[in-house]
């Protein structure tokens, strides 16, 4: 019992200790913050401890001078239960902004319609997607998120992306954080844009951690944290937001073991949509049907 007690008490100081960290982030200067959310538990908790820290800033009469974008990469192939659960909640957050006057702003962005998946398969004749011809991360996701954090540096001079990556994720994932951490510092240096930076608030959060957090915690947008759960109980985890080749190549294919695009032919079998129809979603039978 005293284990528990003390497992309890640990999780709660290191969310004050993720916030007091975003706070003081946040009061650094003035550049504007771009939140990656890609809708895993991982990016949810990362944009609900931001939101929560800057109310609680406004409530305590601290100005908030800065702008916050959330975006979520659109790949136009998501898996529909994803795509569904992401515009509920960017529609939230945007409400929640405009309500609690917070400087917060949500946004699903896409490829140009000339870099889609169908484009290059259909309209190029490019071959499907493989692991030596991994030609659609780039262009679904990392072109994408880094067109707009490119227009925030040309707009503000520099960027700060929010991350939720997390300590012990993996050993490759463990030495480009510390490869890129500044010791005393909380931003890291981004690794291809010069003038944009990278800070991880959940950084020291182990998986226990996350899902603590987010079972106990109500999302301030009015989306339930428990549905997210589900999901994951249906699927597996969430394909992360991909700003360079270093994401890129740890994360690997998204269709393994992550929510992936329903299209993902890198992988012989789709473990996430084969999870859904599994667990009672028949209506997605012919997506995967079609791409076998």
């Amino acid at each position: 019992m005293e284990n528990s007690i003390f497992r309890i008490d640990g999780h709660n100081n290191l969310i004050l200790e993720a916030k007091d960290s975003i706070k003081k982030v946040y009061l650094m200067n003035k550049i504007p913050w771009v939140i990656g959310y890609s809708g895993g538990k991982d990016s949810t908790t990362t944009t609900q401890i931001v939101l929560e820290t800057l109310m609680d800033m406004q409530n305590e009469g601290i100005e908030l001078f800065k702008n916050v974008y959330v975006i979520f990469s659109d790949t136009m192939v998501e898996t529909p239960m994803i795509i569904q659960t992401i515009r509920k909640t960017i529609k939230g957050i945007n409400n929640l902004a405009n309500e609690k006057k917070l400087p917060v702003k949500a946004y699903i962005i896409r490829p140009s319609f000339d870099r889609s998946f169908w484009s290059n398969l259909i309209g190029r004749g490019y071959p499907c997607p493989n692991q030596t011809f991994r030609w659609c991360t780039d262009r679904l996701k990392i072109e994408p998120a880094n067109k707009f954090i490119n227009d925030v540096v040309n707009q503000y001079g520099e960027a700060v992306m929010i991350l939720g990556v997390r300590n012990k994720e993996s050993n490759s994932r463990d030495r480009v954080l510390e490869s890129h951490t500044n010791e005393g510092k909380e931003l890291m240096r981004h690794t291809t844009m010069p003038n944009a930076y990278v800070f991880a608030p959940i950084r020291k959060f182990t998986v226990d951690d996350v899902w603590n957090y987010l079972l106990e915690n109500d999302s301030p947008w009015g989306t339930d944290n428990r549905e997210l759960f589900k999901l994951y109980s249906d699927s597996s985890a969430e394909c992360p937001i991909m700003i360079d080749e270093v994401t890129k190549n740890e994360a690997g294919s998204c269709g393994q073991s992550r929510f992936g695009c329903w299209v993902c032919t890198v992988v012989k079998n789709d473990k996430s949509l084969s999870g859904f129809i599994s667990n009672g979603v028949n209506w997605l039978k012919p997506l995967l049907e079609y791409r076998n």
